[in-house]
């Protein structure tokens, strides 16, 4: 297996495209078995176009990414467009992508694109050693779901719901010949070597905690029978006062360091058992005083505030890697999915991130995006969806 990525910010077009294609094929020493591509979303039809046509049979898949991508040689895109390109050449494994729109019922969606990637590997019936997957925002817990109906919840996932720079609805996914601003792009894939993942954040437990009482969707009405965003704003000591009453009730950078948090489950580490968790990122305060959120939420759950800072969220990748298999010395490379919360939140840290990455994977090649959502696989096992989090899927030598 062999793993190679190019970059670059400020394209014009289709024509930069097909260059950077080039470069990595020049890299990878041939075509790749599976190309990946992150882009910002003001690329997303030039970039399509481009992979469409140059692809040949390979499988491609894609997603927009908010205000830049990343791989090992940097940043691209911070100011302006980027593009990044993984090729992934791999002679003893199959691969394959697939894009299907939702067309109002995601989970059928999302069963159909397995369905066809499936085929499209010559591996139908088999369980894929890892799953890419990337989504529009809204619908990430029924394409899991719809997911682990499939496999069993036997096959782990890494992905992200596209994203634009101002969640505008500018986002973008494709596969192979296929794409569209509302949908699933996913790529099912069977490696010769081992797949490893992780999906953590870089966040900690605070001791304000309560019941969702009232609920719709991704609405959290009321948190032990209060209005939610009361309870919220009381937690986090008058953090959101100015979105009440008010036009502009967009609380996403205010409520960054101060997430709300699901247990998810515990493992045994050292004799101690020890919490893991999914975050939810509160988007907006409605009318009523309830919280509109990236992530579905019921009746009866719990909620814990979190807490992070910027230096905890800029050493989390690295160490989310490391937790993945970085530090065993034979990792060929993978995939990085950052929260675009995150990366907004360290902006000018963002370097940082990459270097972290970097000493994780000793150098190795890694694509990386920015998402509205984040899905992988957590320490249990579980395929789950979440906010603010780092989901890594790594390729290792086998033994």
């Amino acid at each position: 297996m062999k793993l190679a990525t190019v970059g670059r910010s400020d394209l014009s077009g289709g024509e930069d495209i097909a260059v950077l294609y080039q470069k990595l094929i020049d890299r990878l020493g041939g075509k790749p078995d599976l190309a990946v591509a992150y882009f910002t979303a003001d690329l997303g039809s030039d970039v399509f176009e481009a992979i469409s046509a140059l692809r040949g049979e390979s499988p491609a898949i894609g997603t927009s990414s908010c205000q830049g991508v990343m791989t090992e040689e940097g940043l691209f895109g911070h100011d302006g467009n980027g593009l990044a390109l993984m090729g992934i050449a791999d002679t003893d494994g199959d691969f394959g992508t697939a894009f299907v729109p939702f067309d109002g019922d995601a989970s059928a969606a999302t069963n159909e694109a397995m369905l066809a990637a499936m085929r499209q590997a010559g591996r139908p019936g088999e369980l894929p050693d890892l799953i890419l997957t990337h989504s529009s925002p809204g619908s990430e817990e029924l394409v899991i779901d719809a997911i682990n109906k499939l496999t069993g919840g036997h096959a782990p996932i890494v992905g992200g719901s596209a994203a634009d720079n101002d969640i505008t609805g500018g986002w973008s996914m494709f596969a192979n010949g296929d794409s569209g601003d509302t949908g699933v792009a996913l790529a099912v894939l069977y490696s010769s070597q081992k797949v490893s993942t992780a999906f953590q954040s870089g966040y900690e437990p605070t001791d304000h905690s309560g019941k969702i009482t009232a609920a719709e969707g991704r609405t959290l009405l009321e948190i032990d029978g209060r209005p939610a965003a009361v309870v919220y704003n009381e937690w986090a000591d008058g953090a959101i006062d100015d979105a009440f009453g008010n036009s502009d009730n967009n609380v996403l950078g205010d409520t960054t360091m101060r997430p709300l948090g699901r247990q998810a489950g515990v493992i045994e580490l050292h004799g101690t058992s020890v919490p893991y968790y999914t975050l939810i990122h509160p988007e907006r305060v409605t009318d009523d005083k309830g919280l509109t959120l990236f992530a579905d939420v019921g009746v009866g759950q719990t909620l814990i505030m979190m807490q992070g800072t910027t230096s905890s969220l800029v050493r989390r990748a690295g160490d989310v890697a490391m937790t993945a298999g970085a530090g065993s010395g034979t990792v060929h490379g993978g995939f990085v999915v950052y929260c675009a919360g995150c990366r907004l939140a360290v902006d000018a840290d963002l370097p940082d991130v990459v270097d972290r990455l970097n000493e994780a994977l000793g150098g190795q090649p890694f694509i990386g995006c920015f998402t509205f959502g984040e899905q992988g696989c957590l320490l249990g096992g579980e395929n789950k969806h979440g906010n603010l989090m780092i989901s890594v899927g790594l390729f290792e030598q086998m033994p």
